[in-house]
């Protein structure tokens, strides 16, 4: 069989041509597979407002700000980022507030370079403050019970770097702020920077409070000289109230059994030591009933006549005097 089935029905023959090359087409393909290809040029991507808010806000009012450590903040940023001098100027623009921004906005040439907008800055917004001042303020703050421990550390090292304090002296200012509990601690805690005494001690008090704070914010019930201040005192004034409350006719005449009501008590024995308070303290009991009237006199002869047989109960004990200390001195030899 011939023809283009020669191979077979159904199967036409396949025919193989062969493409020859020309020097130009190997050239092309060695151009464009070599290594040395040319740089492609990328559009440059512009500075948005987002970007800004890597610069932090000046505002002149702040007491902690400073215009020549705001525009170095922005050198530093604008080299970290590869910002020219018309993006600063840019960043400069956005983060401006208070009353720098009010100068900025009542201008009247905005035509200026990156350092002449440095130099007008400086110049509108000095900043000159006594090292004494900023010495007082680095040593009164001390760390707040509210904050953590990270605020505290980063505040202070902030007004150290003002002070031009650094090494073993801006370590121990750091100490000193702290609570008076964990400066021993922390003193024992060798390091040569603050930044390892954070690290190694500092980072584990984090959320530390002290521990009389929570007590001294209770508010205390105690008064002085006040019967709720001590229960036994307490305990004996609602004895002397029961007693009131039994024996007086009415409101008005509660004073007139308070002395019978106080002898009964002293000479009643306790349940804890089991003799009377009046014993206990003159060494023997009081077998006498009290010596003043228990009734107020109603008139002035009354009231005579009172004083008058007090005084003769009186000048009967007195010869009683010798038998009760001789009483006295056999229960002490006893």
């Amino acid at each position: 069989m011939s023809g283009p089935y020669a191979a077979g029905l159904g199967m036409k023959k396949r025919t193989i041509s062969h493409v020859s090359t020309t020097d130009d087409e190997e050239n092309e393909e060695k151009f464009f597979s070599s290594n040395d290809a040319m740089p492609v040029p990328t559009k440059r991507r512009r500075v948005t407002h987002a970007d800004a808010e890597v610069v932090p806000k000046f505002r002149p009012e702040d007491s902690n700000s400073s215009v020549s450590s705001w525009l170095h903040k922005i050198d530093q940023l604008g080299d970290v980022y590869g910002w020219d001098a018309t993006e600063k100027q840019f960043v400069m623009q956005l983060r401006l507030r208070g009353s720098a921004r009010r100068w900025y906005d009542e201008l009247e040439n905005y035509n200026l370079r990156w350092e002449d907008w440095k130099s007008a800055l400086r110049t509108a917004f000095p900043r000159s403050t006594d090292y004494v001042d900023r010495l007082e303020a680095m040593l009164s703050r001390t760390k707040r019970d509210t904050e953590t421990m990270t605020n505290y550390f980063h505040d202070k090292v902030s007004l150290l770097k003002k002070c031009e304090i650094e090494g073993e002296s801006a370590i121990s200012c750091i100490i000193r702020g702290l609570p008076v509990e964990l400066r021993a601690n922390a003193k024992a805690y060798q390091c040569e920077t603050p930044e390892l005494l954070y690290y190694g001690y500092l980072s584990s008090l984090e959320n530390y409070r002290k521990v009389e704070a929570a007590a001294s914010t209770r508010r205390s019930t105690w008064r002085r000289a006040s019967p709720r201040s001590n229960g036994q005192v307490e305990r004996v004034n609602r004895t002397i109230i029961d007693g009131l409350n039994t024996m007086s006719e009415s409101e008005s005449t509660w004073d007139d059994k308070l002395a019978d009501i106080v002898w009964g008590i002293n000479n009643t024995p306790n349940a804890t030591t089991s003799f009377p308070p009046f014993k206990l303290m003159f060494g023997h009991e009081n077998s006498r009933l009290p010596a003043y009237p228990t009734n107020r006199p109603t008139s002035q002869e009354e009231a005579l006549k009172d004083r008058r047989e007090n005084a003769k109960l009186h000048s009967c004990s007195s010869s009683d005097k010798d038998v009760d200390r001789d009483d006295l001195i056999d229960l002490l030899e006893s």
